[in-house]
């Protein structure tokens, strides 16, 4: 060792991500560095005058996890409208959105979260029309589990003023219908326009 350790961290349960050594219970940490792992006995040759020494008392210690697609409060925003990432058929997703409609009548929107593609047979897209059938005097917008797909009522596209259509911008799909030359209420990169 040629200078002590900034951090000094002693007594932890610490976890390695090193399969010759899973666990161990100090760290050394040199600037933004891991410079030592090992046991607290011998810890003390990285203890200088100016070491911040830190007890675990027992507790994980964990390298730093760094997820640059987290999304906590996103997530967390979302935990008032309806939960669907239970639903595994479109008769399941009927039952849902009335149910909750039916328990919150007040609700200005109908917004639902995690839908899951498998969810949705071959063949038969979700689109605007089943959604009516649902709901149809108040504007429902349902978001596939990635984000990266919404669909939405006729009420909800008019809201929107999308029920003809719009430009997007690039990257974003709003499905049209070719036969009515109305949008299906299928949004593709929603986020690109986030237009309802």
């Amino acid at each position: 060792m040629s200078q002590p350790a900034d951090y000094l961290i002693l007594n932890g349960k610490v976890f390695t991500a090193n399969a010759q050594q899973p666990t161990a219970e100090a760290v050394a940490v040199r600037g933004n560095r891991i410079a030592w792992v090992g046991h607290s006995t011998e810890a003390a040759a990285w203890r200088g005058p100016q070491t911040d020494v830190i007890d675990a008392g027992g507790r994980s210690v964990i390298p730093g996890i760094i997820d640059s697609h987290f999304h906590l409060l996103w997530g967390a925003l979302r935990l008032d409208g309806i939960q669907l990432d239970k639903v595994t058929d479109l008769d399941g997703l009927a039952e849902t959105v009335r149910g909750w409609a039916a328990a919150q009548p007040a609700a200005p929107w109908i917004v639902g979260y995690q839908l899951r593609y498998t969810a949705i047979p071959a063949g038969r897209p979700l689109d605007r029309h089943f959604l009516d059938s649902l709901v149809a005097d108040r504007p429902v917008f349902l978001m596939a589990y990635d984000g990266h797909t919404v669909w939405a009522n006729s009420e909800a596209l008019r809201r929107a003023n999308l029920l003809q259509g719009a430009d997007t911008p690039a990257g974003s799909t709003m499905v049209m219908d070719p036969a009515s030359g109305t949008a299906t209420g299928e949004l593709r990169e929603p986020g690109a326009f986030d237009p309802v």
